[in-house]
C-alpha cells in the first residue's frame, strides 16, 4: 500500500503518465466512488472532460459498465490489494479493450481513502491476435502451394507487425510455430525460455506436442552433458540430432523420445542483441531429418524473430515494473523526476538521474546545458509555450551521458501552479528511450524494406503511393507509374539455381536504384516484379527516361564467371491521364506491361484505352460489365459431353452468360473480348471457377453421378501468378475433388505463352486436375507440345466437324486428329456436333465423346438436373440420352 499526503503534487506527478490515470475517492465506506482527478491521457482517450471531477462513477458511466466496475472497486477496497482486470466498451461504434490496474491508497490511519486506476488500451493487441487466428488456415494453404522465400516473408512480416504492436509472447510464438510448421509440414516447434539463475530451460510454447511429452521436457538442464537443447543453450551453438535412435547416447531420454514418436531434433539457441541466452527454439520430426541450406535459413530467420520478441517483451516488462513503482510513488523510481524553476534551472532530480546519465546531476545548471545542440531550439520553444499557456507539454530530445554519447529522452513537463494561478515550478517526468527507438527503427526497417535487395517493398509502395499522388496534384505535375517484370527470369532460377537468381535480382535492383536516384523511387513488389514512380514528368522527359531504362538492361550482368543478358517488359501509366487513384494507375500499368510481353518482351508500352469517340456503346458496356459480378448478373449454362454411344454424361462444360437487367441475355462473344482487354477477365474468370466447382459439388452431394466440370481459361488467367493457389483454395472451399475439374486452354494460348504457363500446368496436374486442348487443329501445335504439356483431352474444333459429309478435307482432318489422339493415348472430343450424319461418321472413326446441339443445348443448372434425373430413373444402360 502507499499513502496520499499532498493532493496537488500527486495530481501533477501522475499526470506525466501516457496511460489513462484516474484517482477515485472512496465514499460511504466503499459503496460509492467519486472522480477526484484524471490525467491528460484519460481526458484525451476516454472521451470525458474536466466536468466529471466531483461526480460519482454511476453518474458518468453507462449502467452496465458502472455496475461491472463497482464490484471490482469494492473488492479492492476490502481486500487492500491491487487488482488487474479487463473491460470492453464501445465508443463511436468501435469496440475498445482495456486492461486496468487498480491500487488502493491509504491515509495515515490505514484507511482506504482513494483508488488509483491505471488503464491501458490493448485494442490493437486484441485485433492482432484475432487476425492471427483468422489467418491460420490461409497461411497453411499458402505454404502448401508456394514453398519459396516470398511465402516465408509474408509470415515473417506478420510476426514483425505483431512484435511492433506489442502482441503477447504466446501469440508471437503461435505465429512462429504456424509459419515454420507450414513451411516444413512434418515439423513441430517447441520454445523454451532460459532461466539463467537456475541454469535450466523452461518450456513455454508448442502448438501440437502431446501433454505427456511436454511434461517430459518441461525443464531441461543447461549443461554440456546434455545432448540436445541443453547443450545448445550451454554452448550457444546449434545442435542437430538427425536420427535420435542412432545418435542419442542417453538410453532413458532416447526411449522417452521414441515413445512419443520423435525421431529427430534441431535445437538453435535464441540470443539477444548483446549475445545473452534468451532461450531455445527446438524443432521435432517424426522421421529422421537433416536440414539443407534452405531449411537452416528458415530456422535462423524464425529464431531471430523469437529473439526480437523475447527481448522486446523483457524491455516492456522492465518498463512496466518501473512504471508500477512510479505510480505507487515509491522512492525507488526508474523514470527520472526533475523539478525546474521558472528560468529552467534544475532544483531537484530523482536518483534515476545517475542511472540514466552515468553521473550525479549538477543542481543549479540549466536543463539545456547538456541538451544536444541540434535539439535546443525545439526544447526551448516547448518550454516557452509551457510558461505561456501553463499546460503540460511533451518532447523528445537527446541529452549528454557522462561517457560522452547522447541518450534519447522522452519527457513530459507539467507546471505546478500557486493559488494565484502563477507557476511555482515545473515537474518533468522523463525516461530513457534510446534502446526502444533503436529497436522500433529496426523492426520498421525490416517490415518496410525488402530483405534481399534493400529496396522498399510492396508495403512501402502501398503506403507511399497516395502521398506521391497528393504531392503531384498539389504541384500540378504528372507522375509516371512503371510496372516492370523481368523476362525469362524463371529460366535463370531453374537452370542456375535460386541463389544465383537472387544475385541477379540484387544487381538489377542496384541498377534500378541508381536509375531513379534524384527523380523517382523504385520498389520491389515480389519475385521479379518492380514498380517505379517517376516524379514531375512530361511526354518528352518520359520518353527519354524509358529509353534510358531499357538501356540499363542492354549491359550484361557478370556473376560467378557467368555472363547473363536479361531484359524487362515495362508498362507505363500516367497520373492524372490514366487514373487518379493508386489502384487504377497500378492496374493500368500492369495491363500495359502485359501488352509489352505480347509485343515480344524487352520493350515498354503506355497504357492506352482501346475505345475511340465512336465507341459509346462499347464504353457503356464496359461500365456495366464492372458491376456485373457484384450485382449477380452473370450466370452459367452447362452443356453436357456424352460418350460416343450417348449412354453416359462424361462432363459438363461451363459456359458464361450475362443477364443484363436492361439489355437481356448477352452472349460471351460480345463481352468476353472486352473483359480481356480491360483486365476484368481475371475477376470474371475467378467467379466462373468458384461457381462451377460449387455447382458440381452440389450435384454430387444430391446423389447425381459424378461428372467432370470443364472450365475455359483465358490467357490472362494463366498468366496470373496465384492461379494455382486460387484453384487449390476453391477446391478446398467447395470440397470438389481435383479429378472432377478439367481446364480448357486454347491451342493459340498454349503456343504463345508456353514458358509462362508450363509451371502452372505441371502444378495443377500434380493435384489431379485434367487439361483439355480446345479448338485443336486451328493452330500449329506439334505432337511435342502435346506430350510436353501432358494434355488429357483434345477437342476437335467445330469448323472441321461442320464440314463432315460436305468437305472431304474436313472429314480427313477430323479422322487424322482422332487417330493422333489415340496414338498419344489421349481422349478426343468432337464439339459442335449438330447432325445425324456427323454423329455417325464420328462413331465409325471411334471418337470418344461428342458435344453439340445434336445431343443437348447449353442449359441452366436446373434443367441439367432434370436431364441427369431422367438418366438416373428412366433410361436403360444401352439407350441413348438425347434432349
Amino acid at each position: 500500500m502507499f499513502r496520499i499526503e499532498d493532493q496537488t503534487e500527486i495530481n501533477t506527478l501522475f499526470n506525466g503518465f501516457l496511460d489513462m490515470m484516474f484517482l477515485m475517492k472512496v465514499v460511504d465506506k466503499g459503496k460509492r466512488f467519486q472522480y477526484a482527478a484524471a490525467n491528460d491521457s484519460a481526458l484525451k482517450y476516454a472521451g470525458i472532460n474536466r466536468d466529471v471531477i466531483g461526480k460519482f462513477m454511476d453518474e458518468v458511466l453507462d449502467r452496465a459498465l458502472a455496475e461491472e466496475l463497482q464490484a471490482v472497486y469494492e473488492q479492492t477496497v476490502f481486500s487492500e490489494e491491487s487488482i488487474q482486470f479487463e473491460t470492453e466498451t464501445f465508443q463511436d461504434g468501435m469496440r475498445q479493450t482495456a486492461v486496468t490496474n487498480l491500487t488502493p491508497i491509504h491515509n495515515q490511519r490505514g484507511e482506504c481513502t482513494h483508488l488509483l486506476a491505471s488503464v491501458k488500451d490493448i485494442t490493437e493487441t486484441k485485433i492482432i491476435a484475432e487476425k492471427l487466428e483468422r489467418s491460420e488456415e490461409q497461411y497453411r494453404i499458402l505454404y502448401a502451394e508456394q514453398k519459396n522465400a516470398e511465402s516465408l516473408l509474408i509470415g515473417q512480416k506478420l510476426i514483425l507487425e505483431m512484435i511492433a504492436k506489442g502482441s503477447s509472447l504466446q501469440d508471437v510464438f503461435k505465429a512462429i510455430s504456424l509459419n515454420f510448421e507450414a513451411a516444413m509440414p512434418q515439423s513441430e516447434v517447441c520454445i523454451h525460455l532460459a532461466n539463467e539463475r537456475d541454469k535450466r530451460l523452461e518450456y513455454v510454447y508448442s502448438a501440437n506436442l502431446s501433454e505427456s511429452f511436454i511434461q517430459d521436457i518441461h525443464q531441461i538442464e543447461i549443461s554440456s552433458a546434455e545432448e540436445s537443447c541443453g547443450r545448445a543453450a550451454f554452448t550457444y551453438q546449434p545442435v542437430i540430432l538427425m536420427d535420435i535412435e542412432k545418435e542419442l547416447k542417453n538410453d532413458k531420454k532416447k526411449r522417452m523420445a521414441l515413445q512419443h514418436g520423435v525421431r529427430a531434433c534441431w535445437s538453435n539457441p535464441i540470443l539477444s542483441s548483446s549475445n545473452q541466452l534468451l532461450g531455445i527454439l527446438a524443432v521435432y520430426f517424426n522421421a529422421p531429418s537433416s536440414p539443407d541450406e534452405k531449411d537452416w535459413g528458415t530456422m535462423e530467420a524464425f529464431t531471430h524473430l523469437a529473439g526480437l520478441a523475447i527481448e522486446q517483451k523483457q524491455k516492456e516488462e522492465a518498463l512496466r515494473k518501473s512504471e508500477a513503482k512510479f505510480r505507487a510513488m515509491t522512492e525507488n523510481v526508474t523514470d527520472l523526476i526533475v523539478t525546474l524553476d521558472m528560468s529552467g534551472k534544475v532544483k531537484y532530480t530523482s536518483p534515476s538521474y545517475k542511472l540514466i546519465f552515468g553521473a550525479d546531476a549538477n543542481l543549479g545548471n540549466s536543463f539545456l546545458t547538456y541538451t544536444h545542440p541540434e535539439d535546443i531550439p525545439a526544447v526551448s520553444e516547448k518550454f516557452r509555450i509551457l510558461l505561456k499557456d501553463k499546460k503540460p507539454s511533451e518532447v523528445q530530445f537527446r541529452y549528454l551521458h557522462a561517457s560522452g554519447h547522447y541518450v534519447t529522452i522522452e519527457a513530459r513537463a507539467m507546471p505546478v501552479l500557486k493559488e494565484s494561478g502563477d507557476i511555482e515550478n515545473i515537474v518533468v517526468v522523463a525516461r530513457d528511450i534510446t534502446e526502444r527507438n533503436k529497436h522500433e527503427e529496426l523492426i520498421k526497417k525490416m517490415a518496410y524494406q525488402d530483405q534481399l535487395t534493400g529496396l522498399p517493398n510492396r508495403r512501402s509502395f502501398t503506403e507511399e503511393f497516395e502521398g506521391h499522388i497528393r504531392s503531384a496534384e498539389k504541384k500540378s505535375q504528372q507522375l509516371g507509374v512503371l510496372f516492370l517484370d523481368l523476362d525469362r527470369f524463371k529460366f535463370i532460377n531453374d537452370s542456375l539455381g535460386h541463389s544465383f537468381g537472387d544475385l541477379v535480382l540484387k544487381e538489377v535492383s542496384l541498377r534500378l536504384y541508381q536509375f531513379t536516384r534524384g527523380f523517382g523511387r523504385v520498389y520491389r513488389m515480389s519475385g521479379d516484379e518492380f514498380t517505379i514512380i517517376l516524379e514531375d514528368i512530361n511526354k518528352e522527359k518520359l520518353k527519354q527516361k524509358m529509353s534510358a531504362l531499357l538501356e540499363i538492361f542492354s549491359e550484361p550482368i557478370f556473376i560467378k564467371d557467368e555472363m547473363i543478358h536479361i531484359t524487362a517488359s515495362i508498362g507505363v501509366s500516367i497520373f492524372p491521364l490514366d487514373g487518379h487513384d493508386p489502384k487504377a494507375l497500378l492496374k493500368n500499368a500492369d495491363l500495359a506491361m502485359y501488352r509489352a510481353k505480347e509485343d515480344g518482351k524487352n520493350t515498354y508500352q503506355y497504357y492506352k484505352s482501346t475505345l475511340d469517340s465512336n465507341s459509346y456503346e462499347r464504353l457503356l458496356m464496359e461500365n456495366e460489365l464492372h458491376g456485373a459480378v457484384d450485382n449477380n448478373e452473370l450466370l452459367l449454362h452447362y452443356q453436357p459431353r456424352f460418350s460416343i454411344d450417348r449412354t453416359s454424361i462424361i462432363a459438363m462444360e461451363a459456359l458464361i452468360r450475362w443477364n443484363h437487367p436492361r439489355w437481356g441475355l448477352i452472349s460471351p462473344g460480345e463481352f468476353i473480348p472486352l473483359a480481356e482487354e480491360t483486365g476484368l477477365i481475371t475477376k470474371i474468370g475467378a467467379w466462373v471457377i468458384r461457381t462451377a466447382c460449387r455447382q458440381t459439388k452440389e450435384w454430387m452431394d444430391s446423389g447425381y453421378p459424378p461428372v467432370r466440370i470443364a472450365i475455359n481459361l483465358s490467357a490472362r488467367q494463366f498468366l496470373q501468378r496465384d492461379l494455382v493457389a486460387f484453384i487449390q483454395s476453391v477446391l478446398k472451399e467447395t470440397g470438389l475433388p481435383p479429378e472432377c475439374v478439367e481446364l480448357e486452354i486454347t491451342e493459340s494460348t498454349l503456343m504463345k505463352y508456353e514458358e509462362t504457363i508450363l509451371y502452372s500446368i505441371e502444378q495443377l496436374k500434380k493435384m489431379g486436375v485434367h487439361f483439355a486442348l480446345d479448338d485443336f487443329g486451328t493452330g500449329y501445335s506439334s505432337m511435342g507440345y502435346l506430350k510436353k504439356f501432358h494434355i488429357d483431352t483434345l477437342k476437335i474444333d467445330q469448323s472441321f466437324i461442320r464440314g463432315i459429309g460436305t468437305e472431304t478435307d474436313d472429314s480427313a482432318i477430323a479422322t487424322a486428329i482422332i487417330t493422333l489422339a489415340h496414338a498419344l493415348k489421349m481422349n478426343v472430343v468432337a464439339e459442335g456436333v449438330e447432325t445425324e450424319e456427323q454423329y455417325t461418321y464420328l462413331k465409325e472413326k471411334n471418337c470418344n465423346e461428342i458435344q453439340g446441339y445434336y445431343t443437348c443445348r447449353p442449359m441452366e443448372a436446373e434443367k441439367i438436373e432434370l436431364l441427369m434425373m431422367k438418366h438416373l430413373s428412366g433410361v436403360e444402360a444401352n439407350k441413348p440420352i438425347t434432349v
